[in-house]
């Protein structure tokens, strides 16, 4: 919540999404601010960057579904 302020007070659009992870393996989060009305740019953004990175269930895992 730190970073969504700056981009919350000037209204811009903004994404958050899974970067990867640090040297003892939490998760780490990228985000993405960009111009006004460039949504489909930021979905294209996350997109790729989702594709790109590698995803692992943490090491303590409970399914909720």
């Amino acid at each position: 919540m730190r970073y969504a302020f700056p981009g919350n007070l000037i209204r811009l659009p903004a994404i958050s999404v899974p970067a990867g992870y640090d040297q003892i393996g939490l998760p780490v989060g990228m985000q993405a601010v960009g111009r006004n009305w460039e949504e489909p740019v930021l979905l294209r953004i996350a997109c790729a960057a989702q594709q790109a990175l590698e995803r692992r269930r943490p090491a303590i895992f409970f399914p909720v579904l």
